[in-house]
């Protein structure tokens, strides 16, 4: 097995490479992640317009929406912190954007939470509807 010699001399060009190479892949994540930012937001809308369609009012459902809405207000929040890591020109603005990801990382968090609360209410919800209709005196 060949071992890595971390003593190794880099040239200057082989430096810049590898900082090319690190800031282009941070470029990418940064796009993955407001790419995630973007189907939440459309998942928001789009449970928020069936949500106004459905003419049974389940607690559940609105749980789970409101548990949406935060996640999605989280991811954007965290979206917002890596861009300015990426684009941070010194290390106070780096830090910064890691406490703003980090903030939107709990917010998500919560979020998350919500939504698996209202989804369990909301499967409770559905099988009491079973059992109330197959209860026959």
């Amino acid at each position: 097995m060949k071992s890595h010699n971390k003593n190794k001399k880099i040239t200057s060009d082989e430096k810049k490479e590898k900082d090319d190479l690190k800031k282009n892949i941070e470029k990418q994540i940064e796009a993955a992640v407001w790419l995630q930012t973007f189907g939440l937001i459309a998942e928001t809308i789009l449970t928020s317009k069936l949500l106004a369609l459905d003419e049974e009012d389940v607690d559940g459902e609105q749980d789970v929406f409101t548990g949406i809405l935060v996640q999605t207000i989280g991811q954007l929040v965290q979206s917002i912190g890596v861009s300015q890591q990426i684009s941070a020109t010194d290390k106070e603005l780096f830090i910064n954007g890691q406490k703003i990801e980090v903030t939107g990382d709990f917010i998500q968090l919560i979020g998350v939470a919500m939504k698996a609360f209202g989804g369990e209410r909301e499967l409770l919800e559905e099988l009491q509807k079973i059992s109330e209709l197959e209860f026959i005196p």
